[in-house]
């Protein structure tokens, strides 16, 4: 039994490395017999455990491939439950023991379950994902020849791995399951084995072994849903899962060794699904205060004097709260520090100047603020913004100066504030990653402008950049490497999508809106016509001139004139799309785009987006219903050349007559099962005739998918012909 069908064509490792190092590690003890590896850190692997399929590993000799493995091991006449049993093998053992280039004993790896039957589990992996390291990175500075023969072995071996996870997620082919093994445990067992898969790849980059690592996205999606599955299970919210959470498979593994945050009750997160989380999304009209305990709810409201807010607004000056004995007392900001508290009004502090707060909870803030500088003078859009709407729209206009300005911006957030101090920093991080405050649009730029970003853990006032000297302690520390430490890729997955946070902004600090798109993923506000103001002091524009349009789609097609410069691949992003003349590329929403170039180099106008792309463009028009999505066409004559396919994101507009492909990338995908964005559209055909400096006017259609087929299609299929060629677009 091959492993795969792919690996019929693997050939035998024919190659010696040399010198790879003594193992240091003690099969009989699970000790590291190495004063190198006394700084380890166990976790930094881990899955949940697997259940063995009672394949026999241990009494045969190392093998440097899964294909050498497999073929020593299967016995004539081996049943399907034996192939499944020594595919997990192959994929689990083997993989390691081609990697390591040691042998593993199964008892090393191997432990009785609850029910008796032998389960693999994580517990020493890391004692041999460290062991290797240091191996490696020694006969790499003492042998290169060695080095890189080895490098060339884990290549190999990782890369075939993937192809075999690759296959097994396919429908065509279910070596697990043809074995007997219930759907459940087969998902289970691909998915742990994507896990280790990952690790190793991930390890083998930092050791500069191969380049940056890829499970490949169709793989990586499908095995990601089993530990996704049960994740919500246990009550994490469906959408911070689905949507914040990084699909890296190490970081799943790890939450799911992780209790949910829980606020209110274990199910509070039941009516959320993929798409959207209900429990943070407030409604205004039934909207009621918290109280903090030990408050028993009764608790007086504490109003600042409106009409001081109101005359230092009118003043254009920032108003703060000072807290005493005696009540509130309002100053202007310019006069002192103070505090610039961020929060989420589903925690039950939101509120208006006119209204206040329970009593409880400022004299908590105040406490907390209190901390931090002398006086404890803070601002917070519930005591500092009035209701009125036009000082309501001076407070927002001066929102970016506010948190800038601030020594201290504090979050409080109740998922966050539960966290233990003596959390994991992993935990920690996870905890700020799927919280409240990271998924509401309002506070990326309170947390982005801050020249001092703290949250509130427990009982601890935690700076935001010490996340940074955490990872670097939890990390690989390998002493005759100074300098080098090896983070464990759970850790890198939640930390580099909230290392944003970890650098303290400049007085000056100006984003461009590539910059920033990422970072709107998964956040939402309740108003939609609130979006655009939300991010306007990221990009250095004045809300204010957005506050004149009432309705959302008016709000977006002024702030992308106010933004002038956009992505050039922000027409190809898969969202519904505004109907304004010369906006039609432009979408409604770019809270879910995702990360698209940083670099913003088109131009947007009041007539249309003015850029250089590439272009396919046909002689004749074709009207694009459901017949004809998924057109395929050539862009040469040669009938061995490649045969591309175009599908539209979306179901086709009535009526909709293209004559041209728009691409997002440079050129066309250059192999077979390659795609790119693109969106189809109409060239007027007397910009056609014109010289090639005057831009090319055409008309948006859609945006859609274009994907290299290959170049052996049945010539019977009808197939446009296109002329490539890159030019100054202008696109309405």
């Amino acid at each position: 039994m091959p492993w795969s069908t792919a690996s019929r064509m693997e050939q035998p490792d024919m190659s010696l490395v040399g010198f790879t190092g003594e193992c240091a590690v003690d099969f009989s003890s699970g000790a590291l017999n190495d004063p190198l590896h006394k700084h380890l850190h166990r976790e930094y692997v881990f899955f949940p455990s697997m259940a063995w399929l009672e394949c026999s590993h241990d009494g045969h000799h190392l093998c440097s491939t899964l294909g050498d493995y497999t073929k020593l091991r299967r016995k004539r006449g081996a049943s399907k439950r034996d192939d499944a049993a020594l595919w997990q093998s192959a994929m689990t053992f083997g993989l390691l023991e081609a990697v390591f280039n040691v042998h593993i004993p199964e008892d090393f790896l191997l432990s009785s379950g609850g029910n008796k039957q032998k389960v693999l589990t994580s517990d020493m992996m890391s004692i041999l994902v460290f062991d290797w390291l240091v191996r490696f990175l020694t006969v790499k500075q003492r042998d290169q020849q060695s080095a890189e023969t080895w490098s060339t072995r884990i290549q190999s071996a990782l890369s075939w791995a993937n192809n075999g996870l690759a296959e097994e997620c396919l429908a065509r082919r279910k070596t697990l399951q043809r074995g007997g093994i219930s759907q459940g445990e087969a998902e289970l067992i691909l998915c742990i084995t994507g896990t280790i898969v990952e690790t190793l790849s991930d390890c083998a980059y930092l050791a500069g072994i191969m380049g940056e690592p890829s499970l490949g996205t169709f793989t990586k999606s499908v095995l990601a849903d089993t530990y996704i599955e049960m994740l919500i299970d246990v009550g994490w919210c469906p959408f911070s899962i689905h949507k914040i959470v990084p699909r890296t498979l190490s970081l799943l593994a790890y939450a799911t060794r992780c209790d949910p945050p829980v606020r209110d009750h274990a199910d509070e997160h039941r009516g959320c699904t993929p798409d959207i989380c209900g429990f943070y999304n407030v409604d205004t009209g039934t909207y009621k205060n918290r109280h903090h305990a030990p408050c028993d709810g009764n608790c007086r409201y504490l109003i600042p004097s409106s009409d001081h807010v109101m005359n230092f607004l009118e003043e254009e000056e920032i108003p703060v709260i000072l807290v005493n004995e005696s009540g509130i007392t309002v100053r202007r900001a310019s006069s002192g520090p103070y505090i610039a508290i961020s929060h989420v009004w589903a925690d039950g502090l939101g509120s208006t100047t006119e209204k206040g707060l329970p009593a409880c909870q400022v004299a908590r803030i105040a406490s907390l603020a209190s901390r931090l500088i002398p006086g404890g003078a803070f601002w917070m859009d519930a005591l500092c913004i009035p209701e009125l709407r036009k000082l309501r729209k001076k407070a927002i206009k001066m929102m970016a100066r506010t948190y800038r300005q601030a020594h201290t911006v504090l979050v409080i957030d109740a998922g966050i504030s539960a966290c233990p101090s003596s959390m994991h920093t992993t935990e920690k991080l996870l905890r700020i990653k799927t919280s409240g405050w990271m998924q509401r649009l309002w506070t990326l730029q309170e947390g982005m402008l801050a020249r001092r970003l703290v949250f509130q853990i427990s009982d601890e006032q935690v700076e935001a950049s010490s996340f940074l000297g955490s990872i670097i302690d939890e990390g690989f520390h390998i002493s005759s490497f100074p300098g080098l430490t090896i983070t464990p890729p759970s850790m890198r997955g939640v930390a580099e999508s909230v290392a944003f946070l970890m650098r303290p902004a400049t007085d000056d600090a100006i984003h461009t809106l590539g910059q920033i798109l990422g970072y709107l993923e998964g956040r939402a506000t309740s108003k939609a016509e609130d979006e655009t103001v939300a991010i306007s002091g990221l990009l250095g524009l004045d809300p204010g001139e957005l506050f004149d349009h009432r309705l959302a789609d008016d709000r977006m097609r002024a702030f992308l004139l106010l933004v002038r410069k956009v992505p050039r691949g922000l027409p190809f992003a898969s969202a519904p799309k505004l109907t304004f003349e010369g906006f039609r590329w432009a979408p409604r929403s770019i809270a879910s785009i995702g990360t698209l170039e940083v670099d913003s180099d088109v131009l947007c106008t009041a007539a249309g987006l003015e850029g250089e792309y590439t272009l396919i463009s046909f002689k004749e028009e074709l009207e694009l219903d459901h017949e004809h999505n998924g057109t395929i066409f050539r862009v040469s004559e040669d009938p061995n050349a490649s045969v591309y396919t175009v599908v539209l994101d979306d179901d086709p507009p009535l009526g909709l007559r293209v004559n041209a492909i728009l691409l997002h990338a440079s050129t066309l995908p250059p192999q077979s099962g390659a795609a790119t964005n693109c969106a189809v559209v109409s060239i007027h055909c007397e910009s056609i005739s014109k010289d090639e400096s005057t831009p090319l006017a055409c008309d948006y259609g859609a945006s859609a998918s274009l994907t290299n087929l290959s170049t052996d299609q049945d010539p019977s299929v009808p197939m446009g012909c296109g002329t490539q060629m890159k030019r100054q677009i202008f696109l309405r």
